[in-house]
């Protein structure tokens, strides 16, 4: 899996400070994830990112500004890897269990397991104002729309009087209260 973040084998002309900020973000997931906003400082950040404290701030004014960029790569590696999953069952015809399965398994595998971009994403969002919550939810809600679309096209396979709507919201909250409970 590659992860959405600001460094990949094309990057290498900007070198150090690509980085540089590329281990600011993954040591700052990884706190968030597991010991939140509140309790992250950034001295903690920079010593897990290998950095001097006071350099930190060369590459990110603040840990708002560093939680809204784990946010955002959060819900986009995830988004994408979905976006990937139903694009390709569509075209291939998968069938909806099969293609459901993967779904489930890929969310799951990245909440719990495979970033902690996405569980930071899970575990902080609802500590956020209303005002940082709305920056964040096109993307969020793009996401969802994955899910309510693919639901949607696969509607004879669920019960027709079920709304759509309200099963993806129950598969995702269930899914992502598992965060809570790992």
């Amino acid at each position: 899996m590659e992860e959405i973040l600001p460094h990949s084998p094309r990057d290498e002309p900007y070198g150090k400070s690509v980085q540089t900020r590329r281990a600011i973000l993954l040591a700052a997931a990884k706190l968030f994830s597991k010991e939140g906003y509140n309790a992250t400082t950034m001295r903690r950040i920079a010593e897990a990112a290998n950095l001097e404290a006071g350099s930190i701030y060369y590459h990110f004014g603040s840990k708002d500004q560093i939680l809204d960029e784990v946010l955002d790569i959060g819900v986009r590696q995830l988004y994408e890897q979905i976006r990937g999953i139903v694009e390709r069952s569509a075209a291939e015809g998968d069938p909806f269990r099969k293609t459901f399965a993967q779904l489930v398994d890929t969310h799951l595998c990245f909440l719990l397991k495979e970033s902690d971009f996405t569980s930071a994403n899970i575990r902080n969002f609802p500590m956020l104002s209303d005002k940082r919550r709305r920056a964040h939810r096109p993307l969020r809600e793009a996401y969802a729309q994955l899910w309510r679309s693919f639901l949607q096209h696969h509607q004879d396979d669920l019960r027709g009087d079920i709304s759509v709507t309200l099963v993806s919201q129950f598969i995702l909250g269930a899914m992502n209260w598992t965060a809570e409970w790992a």
